[in-house]
């Protein structure tokens, strides 16, 4: 009988887990029980005003981004590949690098401020785009 073998890829996927979260990342490594990823980072509708606005933050800030996250097939409930727009705001968010590395004991006012600016660009342009 043929085994199948882990396949290596790399391509970006949003995943719907049955916990509801969605999620998006790289797929470093792919099994027949689970799927790697680097730089997951969740997906959030928030609402604004009338509207509704997308968000993108890091999946868990207990996880340590300098290794793929191993997401198990059978929590998987539907996957698929980012548009345009959203692969633009994923490459933007893990490009400008939101610091992933262990937090200082003390922030600087300025540190906040900084990550304040990103936070309100990112939403920003997630209210420029409209979701039908």
């Amino acid at each position: 009988m043929h085994q199948p073998v882990e396949e290596e890829t790399n391509r970006t996927l949003i995943l719907k887990l049955s916990n509801g979260e969605t999620v998006i990342g790289n797929v470093s490594k792919e099994t027949p029980s689970y799927v790697e990823l680097t730089n997951p980072f969740r997906i959030m509708m928030i609402p604004n005003g009338m509207h509704m606005s997308l968000t993108i933050l890091r999946w868990d800030m207990t996880i340590d981004f300098d290794y793929p996250v191993r997401v198990f097939k059978n929590t998987i409930v539907a996957c698929g590949k980012p548009n345009e727009t959203m692969m633009l705001n994923y490459n933007e968010v893990v490009s400008n690098g939101f610091d992933t590395s262990e937090p200082e004991e003390e922030s600087t006012e300025k540190d906040l401020e900084t990550i304040e600016e990103k936070i309100g660009e990112l939403v920003k342009e997630a209210k420029s785009s409209k979701l039908h």
